[in-house]
């Protein structure tokens, strides 16, 4: 069976050790599937949006046991590398360059190993203190991965749509979320477009330019037509259901809207209505996109707004964040939620996002890269670690790759990695943060492939100057 698939996080749910798979077929007739996936699959190796082909047996009139799935990929003469400096993920031709993904791949790498010779070779004979060229030879590298890693989330252009269903009517109106996310007369301290502006150091924007907030859409209490729902109930397919018919009723009453400038649609929820639906989340978003272009550029992504936290900027924060692939923000045991520094962990605390998410999102490049390349055994290595949120250059990446796990050579599928950073309470957004992350080194935990990967994070310890030291396991 051939559809695209879709990825979901339900947040706050009891037992979430799990992602929702969801396989969405438009031919013959459009049918949302939900799977379960088999224990063999490797998480973080499919992405929301991905055209897939699926065999497995129905287990259910909408859920299909999955054997095995596997991605279609799109045959191009040319491989381009996309260029993710101003805009959100993706690839459009404005976003590529003529060379060939294996080039740049191999233009960093030859420029790690460059500085490394260069730093021994100078070692050798005596012509500076070891450390000091080890640390350049761990600077040059990590100049040599922001070749590799481009991809920097600008543009948000979001569409907010305020729904009633039923006999539930909407929770908020136009000018109230319009406070709560762009502020004005009457607006809280807090806003959604300052969040991205603060936690972003001013990269990105949402705003009333670029978004747009609606209502007067009404939904029935049933639907029988594609993507079908029933009264109180909520399956993930009656959750797309919502969201699939406010899209076209919105267009039916609005014919003259461009509904492809919005690549984030958010649908705030009535009140009360998820409780009585029976909903097990508080808050829902696609990891990634719902839909991709046939070159692979992001079209569109879903997210679910629980009526009650309509005037939470950083419930709105949070989901949105699962559109632009990030995961939760869990602890050193796997706690879900348990990261404190991180709006993806615990909802709804005010602070902005942990150094790998900023690394994924392009807000936070590393100021080194230490593998067996640039930290021979022996070798002591400083650095001066910019706050992340004072300079785009603020994170230390630690790729131990004398590990089998923590090969970055397609040996392992999913590469071991640890982000150092230093936290300051930079600010409004993130007045709420624990004092355990302020003012220390933090370490965290991350083994995505990409910018794109879908993993969680986990916070591993923080460091203070002069009070403790964080060893790893290394076997």
């Amino acid at each position: 069976m051939s559809g695209t698939i879709a990825i979901l996080s339900g947040d706050m749910v009891e037992d979430s050790s799990d992602l929702v798979w969801l396989l969405h077929v438009r031919s013959p007739e459009p049918v949302l599937y939900e799977l379960t996936m088999p224990p063999t699959h490797l998480p973080g190796t499919l992405h929301s949006g991905d055209p897939v082909v699926v065999v497995g047996t129905r287990s259910g009139p909408d859920t299909i046991k999955v054997q095995t799935v596997t991605t279609v990929t799109q045959q191009t003469a040319t491989m381009v590398v996309p260029r993710m400096l101003t805009t959100d993920v993706g690839m459009t031709a404005a976003d590529v360059t003529a060379t060939p993904a294996d080039a740049v791949a191999q233009l960093a790498a030859a420029t790690a190993a460059a500085a490394a010779a260069a730093a021994a070779a100078a070692n050798a004979a005596g012509k500076k203190p070891q450390g000091d060229v080890w640390t350049a030879a761990a600077v040059a590298a990590a100049a040599a991965s922001r070749v590799n890693n481009t991809r920097m989330v600008g543009d948000m252009p979001v569409l907010f749509m305020i729904v009633g269903i039923c006999n539930s009517p909407p929770a908020t109106s136009v000018q109230e979320l319009e406070r709560v996310l762009f502020g004005g007369p009457g607006s809280a301290s807090l806003t959604l477009e300052g969040y991205y502006d603060e936690c972003s150091r001013g990269r990105t924007a949402m705003n009333r330019a670029n978004s747009m907030v609606v209502d007067g859409i009404n939904l029935p209490c049933a639907f029988n037509g594609s993507y079908k729902y029933a009264a109180g109930s909520c399956l993930y397919r009656d959750a797309w259901g919502w969201h699939t018919l406010a899209q076209s009723t919105l267009l039916a009453a609005r014919p003259g809207l461009d509904l492809g400038r919005f690549r984030h649609r958010v649908l705030v929820l009535p009140r009360g209505y998820t409780y009585e639906a029976g909903c097990p989340w508080i808050g829902l978003g696609t990891l990634g996109p719902v839909e991709k272009a046939a070159d692979g550029s992001y079209i569109s992504s879903m997210a679910w707004i629980q009526g009650e936290t309509a005037n939470s900027v950083m419930a709105f924060m949070h989901e949105l964040g699962h559109n632009l692939y990030l995961h939760h923000a869990n602890d050193s045991f796997g706690c879900e939620y348990c990261d404190w520094s991180s709006v993806m962990g615990g909802c709804c605390a005010v602070r902005c996002h942990n150094a790998p998410h900023n690394w994924q999102l392009g807000w936070g490049a590393p100021l080194a890269v230490l593998n067996s390349a640039t930290l021979p055994a022996g070798v002591t290595l400083f650095f001066d670690l910019p706050s992340q949120h004072t300079s785009d250059v603020s994170v230390i990446w630690v790729q131990p790759d004398w590990l089998p796990a923590g090969r970055r050579d397609g040996s392992a599928a999913l590469p071991v990695s640890y982000y150092l950073s230093y936290r300051i309470d930079s600010g409004k957004y993130d007045s709420d943060i624990p004092d355990v992350f302020l003012y220390a080194t933090s370490v965290y935990f991350w083994d995505g492939l990409t910018q794109t990967t879908v993993r969680r994070t986990r916070y591993m310890a923080s460091v203070f100057t002069g009070c403790l030291t964080y060893a790893a396991a290394t076997a």
